[in-house]
């Protein structure tokens, strides 16, 4: 073979590797990823209740409870006060001293954390009841100075987390309208806190209209999603078994995040994902409290029917990081039959099989 022959061979086959390379992108890294952790991310939130702080004894049972189900990693969100959402004032700090003792708690149970800071305003609880996604000002100096607070916030809570050894930390939850149309500020806010921390960072993104129009994934670790993904049956197959029709309503969504997922270079991670004990809660898993005055139908077996179908659907998926099921109560006693509890339900036993109890 000629000189130029073996160049045009050894071209060609660079060439090759290099399109393997593309292929395996995100999944092969991923994958090596899930080979050193085990099952890749086994997540759930664990939320205080009204006498029982997480940084008690109550905090600790449920913890042990959790590691026995086979959960690897506790989510925690910390309460961060708007006191207006017109105003860009943050209010936060006030509870550190409890947060870290929650931390604490996490890790001496052999748990990981992730730390996520959580904007709550009073005006979330009134007409028209909007919610974080609405935050929005209609000055540039106004958005200037709220994502001055937000920098000043995180950067607070990113040198807390790294002091008490978290593991991952999100830069903020379903913030669309902010999010979305300031990708240069929030950029600069994620290279602020990799200055401060160095574990792993996510964003925690809304499944509706927000999280595949985020353009800032590449600065992150992980493609972080609220994945209250609406199961439609005309999605399903209403002939089949009703968790294999689960698994077929969730078809279309998987290949959108798939395809998200290769694009970004970047694995996804459902930072919150959870069924109430509302019959109905695979088409409407994003509702809650009060629904139809209380006398909405409640079937326990369905919302285990949706846990077996989310970790059918996504567990064996090599660019799928894992999940942080929503979510356990440190009053295990109290929970009310609508909520989203797992404890004491059928769905209790369905995440312990799947996180490999």
């Amino acid at each position: 073979m000629s000189v130029k022959g073996r160049s045009l061979c050894r071209i060609s086959a660079l060439c090759f590797l290099a399109c393997l390379v593309l292929q395996m992108g995100v999944s092969g890294l991923l994958a090596q990823e899930k080979g050193r952790q085990g099952r890749g991310i086994r997540g759930a939130w664990l939320a205080p209740r009204e006498g029982f702080p997480l940084d008690s004894e109550h905090g600790s049972r449920v913890l042990a409870d959790m590691k026995r189900l086979g959960v690897t990693h506790v989510a925690i969100g910390h309460e961060v006060r708007m006191p207006k959402m017109s105003a860009p004032l943050l209010e936060w700090g006030e509870h550190d001293a409890a947060l870290r003792g929650a931390i604490s708690r996490i890790r001496k149970a052999g748990l990981k954390t992730f730390l996520i800071p959580r904007i709550e305003s009073p005006e979330f609880f009134a007409p028209p009841y909007p919610f974080r996604a609405d935050i929005k000002f209609q000055s540039a100096d106004d958005q200037q100075r709220f994502h001055a607070a937000m920098r000043e916030m995180l950067l607070h809570y990113a040198k807390l987390a790294e002091s008490e050894n978290v593991e991952l930390f999100g830069v903020g939850l379903e913030l669309k309208q902010c999010a979305k149309e300031h990708e240069a500020a929030w950029r600069d806010l994620i290279a602020a806190v990799r200055e401060e921390f160095s574990g792993k960072l996510t964003y925690s993104a809304n499944w509706y209209d927000e999280w595949d129009q985020l353009r800032f994934w590449d600065a992150l670790d992980y493609i972080g999603v609220g994945a209250y993904f609406e199961l439609k049956p005309e999605n399903g197959n209403p002939d089949a078994d009703p968790v294999d029709d689960l698994v077929a309503r969730w078809q279309v969504s998987m290949r959108h995040l798939q395809a998200q997922s290769q694009d970004w270079q970047r694995p996804i991670l459902f930072t919150e994902i959870g069924y109430s004990g509302y019959a109905d809660c695979a088409e409407r898993p994003w509702e809650w409290a009060g629904k139809q005055g209380g006398k909405a139908a409640l079937d326990w077996a369905r919302q285990a029917d949706c846990y077996r179908a989310l970790f059918k659907a996504f567990n064996d998926k090599p660019w799928f990081a894992g999940t942080f099921v929503w979510r356990f109560y440190s009053d295990a006693e109290n929970i009310l039959d609508w909520e989203y509890a797992l404890q004491g339900r059928p769905a209790e036993a369905v995440l312990a099989e799947a996180y490999g109890r």
